[in-house]
């Protein structure tokens, strides 16, 4: 691409831009349809593609980044490089080719429009403006994702294993300072409301160990469904052990 599809690129943007400046509560001009139906989609796409390293809210606590030692740092509000309309185009197109972004960093350009391209880049652009005003749109988006064994997996090892242990069963790093010790969700009978009001909640609204956080505040409601779907791999996981060991 040429520098000057890239300057009108960012010229494009930033008209894009003097519109969102009016609002400060999640839209743009409230008469621009087209900008906010740009703005959701960028906020969709962004769940789908980028969310995983990012995070839901673009923070940085992406899945990956979580389960994997010394990811590089993924919070788009300490951007490195990519620091305008123009250059966060550039980063989304053509991945670690731009700059000296990280090889994690994929390029986009074979695997989205150039539509689908600007709408993740205004919705980039819009949660550096008004982070709450754009975590609204990414939330609305990360509800429509359907839950993932695969995304549950790398919540729980990077969140919930300090406790309960890779394997579910209660025996985390931490366990042995905690009183009560933490559940063995590997064999524990709790059926998903119950599992949905404790990850959502914390332990301490339901009687249970205050050292149990709520992560309402932090995981998605699709990201709290993900990680049931992992405890029931545990569960069907454990479950095959002990089928196993009585047959031999």
């Amino acid at each position: 691409m040429t520098a000057l599809h890239f300057l009108r690129r960012g010229t494009v943007l930033l008209a894009g831009l003097a519109l969102l400046s009016f609002a400060r509560a999640g839209l743009a001009n409230p008469g621009d349809t087209e900008m906010l139906a740009s703005l959701r989609l960028g906020a969709q796409l962004f769940q789908q593609r980028c969310a995983i390293c990012h995070g839901s809210d673009g923070l940085g606590e992406g899945v990956l980044s979580m389960s994997i030692a010394n990811y590089p740092n993924t919070n788009l509000l300490l951007p490195r490089v990519s620091t305008d309309s123009t250059s966060i185009r550039r980063a989304i197109v053509e991945g670690p080719l731009f700059a000296d972004i990280s090889p994690f960093m994929p390029p986009w350009s074979d695997a989205m429009s150039e539509s689908e391209i600007d709408a993740v880049t205004l919705f980039v652009v819009y949660l550096r403006q008004d982070l709450s005003a754009a975590i609204v749109y990414a939330r609305e988006a990360a509800r429509l994702m359907p839950p993932s064994a695969r995304i549950g997996r790398a919540l729980f090892l990077g969140r919930c294993a300090t406790c309960h242990g890779a394997d579910g069963a209660g025996g985390g790093r931490l366990a042995v300072r905690l009183q009560p010790r933490p559940s063995n969700l590997a064999i524990s009978q709790a059926e998903d409301a119950y599992l949905r009001s404790i990850i959502s909640l914390g332990g301490a609204v339901l009687l249970r160990s205050p050292a149990m956080p709520p992560w309402r505040g932090e995981f998605s409601e699709t990201e709290i469904e993900s990680i049931i779907l992992h405890i029931h791999a545990l569960r069907q996981q454990r479950h095959e052990e002990v089928s196993n060991e009585a047959r031999r």
